[in-house]
């Protein structure tokens, strides 16, 4: 049984990730869901005042938020310096934040560099 305290929105977020994994077959349709899932999340004051203390990622570093064994999804962010943008890659990923961006990748996910990982959020 998994422990870990997690901001409630986070956790919600999380549950509504599982849910469309376990509704929807096609990995576009959960993406398309989850895009709309990670709006909603970014938006949010309370991860917005939570990630200003998230470490930086830069040199092509992740912050690993959540590891899912059951649906084979990871929840990942990047923290850049203010005023840089991260190139357009395949997953979804939105930089409502400020510097911040959160993202969910269908498992394999191979970072170029491992990321760092901790108890965010």
């Amino acid at each position: 049984m998994n422990t870990t305290k997690r901001l409630p929105v986070f956790e919600k977020f999380i549950q509504d990730v599982r849910a469309a994994w376990a509704e929807l077959q096609d990995t576009e349709a959960r993406m398309k869901r989850v895009k709309v899932l990670l709006e909603g999340l970014v938006k949010d004051p309370t991860i917005q005042e939570h990630s200003k203390n998230w470490p930086s990622t830069e040199g092509h570093k992740n912050l690993l938020l959540y590891e899912d064994s059951d649906y084979q999804f990871v929840v990942n962010a990047v923290v850049r310096t203010p005023g840089r943008y991260g190139r357009i890659h395949d997953h979804v990923s939105l930089k409502e934040i400020p510097a911040r961006s959160i993202s969910c990748h269908p498992l394999p996910f191979t970072p170029r560099k491992a990321g760092q990982r901790g108890p965010w959020p």
